[in-house]
């Protein structure tokens, strides 16, 4: 038992001496593995910290870098296409101005000939007026002189009214027959001959007055006709020109507030390329810096497990959807109730004298009825064939005009859709912008609590380690000095970044602002943009309706039709009417 105790104490001794040469204190030895445990687990802390820290930024840029080089590279394609529509633009207002130009003259050159038209039929009128009163006269004084000639004698007088009043007729025949008249007046044996010279003069006279009167009327009815398409042809332009006066202007108000729009969206653009720089200097240098850090960090946490393990080993040594009644009359009357307008008054006479057994003169007047409805039913049929024309023509029109409103309404709603996608996408722009900031500021937050972590885990770590590096054998205090010159970098590291960090994140903010009130001064003009879309998108309606109201015929196609199969009903029955009339005249 004595050898033995004897052989632990020099153990015990031994050991004793080997930690003295080493320079382990044994009772500040376990206190200073503590320290030097809890200034490793500070680094580690602030080594989570920061890593945490960079992620965030990491995420933070990877998000913002693509969403604004995509918005850049949309904002440069908006530009651009702004350019070309522009270019567009100006172009087709070129185009209307010419188009607006011709048919200027287009309109005056219908106009003038509208006028000349009207000058002429003007003249012709009033030679007709002036020929009719001719012919009115010489009519007058050849009945003059025939009724003086019935008589029994014919004064000089007489025969002078009429050689005055023919004298004026150009119409060669009359002029022959005035050579007769002198001719036959020098010989009173031959009154029959003046007579037949008076009386063919006046024949020829009334047919020459009614030809004139039947040329005037259909010379007036085709003037009205010329008159009539001369005026909506003109009409037409001047609906054309309005048109285009319009869409001219309105050209020229889009081209302005494209112009607008174009110069907004480049200051954005601008603002947008110097974020998205701003964004990629911040991002470049996160990640050297981060690994920097953290590199010291290792290497401050390496130190002082080097520490431990000199401590531990020195340890080591020291303990680790009903027939009628009666034919002929009743039948008539009955016919005759249904006649309207100018037929109406014949038609009852002729009934009165069936009714009174005048057969025969009713049958006359039947016949002249149905020469008058079958003139009638001429007119309807002309006025239905015309009215059907004007219908088919008015659809045409119809159609085609809805065929432009239709185009033209696909167009101002396809521009008002662009332009609210614009409208969302510029807001979206702005609500990215403010998240962005939001987030970089977040970032920024966070960041600057690990330099303030950072801060107090040195100063705190400084302590320990000056307090462990008097417990530890000499081997580790070198270790320990290196150790807390490698806290000293990484601390002055973190806030260097900190501070270039704040500079960036600055410029980044007010790119940011920048950005934001880019995107809301180019909204101003992209609301007016969609607010005259909209005004263009009721316009059009406006016009489709206008269209459909005006399109309307002026004409009854309809009671036209109606009108001829009731004439066509009218003079079948008064055809067995006649006969039935006639019938009853022979019994």
């Amino acid at each position: 038992m004595k050898s033995t105790s004897t052989y632990n104490f020099i153990i015990m001794f031994g050991f004793s001496v080997i930690a003295s040469a080493m320079g382990l204190n044994r009772v500040k030895a376990p206190r200073a593995t503590e320290k030097i445990r809890s200034v490793q687990d500070s680094l580690e802390k602030v080594a989570t910290d920061d890593k945490k820290s960079f992620e965030d930024s990491a995420c933070w840029c990877k998000k913002n870098l693509a969403k604004n080089n995509q918005l850049v590279e949309s904002l440069r394609q908006q530009t651009d296409q702004l350019g070309y529509d522009i270019q567009g633009q100006t172009a087709a207002k070129a185009q209307l101005t010419a188009d607006l130009e011709n048919q200027q003259r287009e309109l005056e050159s219908n106009q003038q000939a509208l006028d000349t038209a009207k000058s002429l039929r003007e003249r012709d009128s009033k030679k007709f007026a002036d020929d009719e009163q001719q012919h009115i006269q010489s009519i007058k004084a050849l009945d003059g002189a025939l009724g003086a000639l019935k008589k029994g004698s014919v004064d000089d007088l007489s025969l002078a009214a009429v050689r005055s009043a023919v004298h004026r007729s150009s119409n060669h025949s009359i002029r022959g027959l005035l050579v007769q008249l002198d001719s036959a007046a020098k010989h009173t044996s031959t009154p029959a001959v003046v007579y037949g010279t008076l009386k063919q003069m006046r024949h020829t006279f009334s047919d020459n007055l009614e030809d004139m009167r039947r040329d005037e009327s259909s010379a007036s009815e085709q003037h009205e006709g010329l008159v009539t398409a001369k005026a909506e042809e003109i009409a037409a332009i001047k609906r054309q020109i309005t048109t285009k006066k319009t869409r001219a202007a309105d050209v020229g108000v889009d081209v302005e507030q494209k112009k607008e729009q174009q110069d907004r969206t480049q200051k954005l653009l601008d603002a947008q390329v110097k974020l998205l720089q701003g964004i990629q200097d911040f991002c470049a240098a996160n990640e050297p810096a981060f690994q920097d850090r953290q590199g010291k960090i290792q290497e401050a946490g390496m130190a002082l497990q080097s520490v431990q393990v000199d401590i531990a080993g020195a340890q080591l040594l020291s303990v680790a959807k009903q027939e009628p009644v009666n034919q002929g009359a009743m039948e008539l009357c009955i016919v005759a109730a249904g006649m309207t307008g100018d037929l109406r008054e014949p038609a009852k006479q002729a009934c009165k004298r069936a009714k009174e057994g005048k057969s025969q003169d009713a049958a006359d007047a039947v016949e002249d009825l149905e020469t008058t409805l079958k003139e009638a039913l001429s007119a309807a049929v002309g006025a239905q064939e015309k009215c059907q024309a004007s219908v088919r023509e008015e659809q045409n029109a119809l159609a085609e005009k809805e065929a432009e409103v239709s185009s033209q309404k696909g167009a101002v709603s396809s521009d008002k859709d662009t332009t609210s996608a614009t409208i969302k996408e510029v807001q979206d722009d702005i609500d990215s912008a403010q998240s962005a900031k939001e987030a970089l500021d977040q970032v920024s937050t966070v960041t600057k609590k690990v330099l303030a972590t950072c801060h107090f885990e040195t100063h705190q770590d400084m302590v320990l380690l000056r307090d462990a590096k008097s417990a530890v054998p000499e081997a580790a205090k070198a270790k320990i000095g290196q150790a807390m010159n490698d806290i000293q970098i990484i601390d002055q590291t973190m806030e260097t970044f900190v501070a270039n960090t704040d500079e960036k994140v600055a410029k980044i903010t007010s790119s940011l602002d920048d950005v934001t009130r880019a995107a809301n001064k180019l909204l101003v003009p992209l609301k007016l943009i969609y607010a005259n879309d909209e005004e263009k998108v009721i316009a059009v309606k406006d016009q489709s309706d206008e269209i459909k109201r005006d399109a309307r015929p002026e004409c009854d196609t309809s009671s036209l039709a109606a009108k001829a199969e009731k004439l066509k009903g009218q003079i079948a029955e008064l055809g067995k009417i006649s006969e039935t009339l006639a019938f009853e005249a022979l019994r």
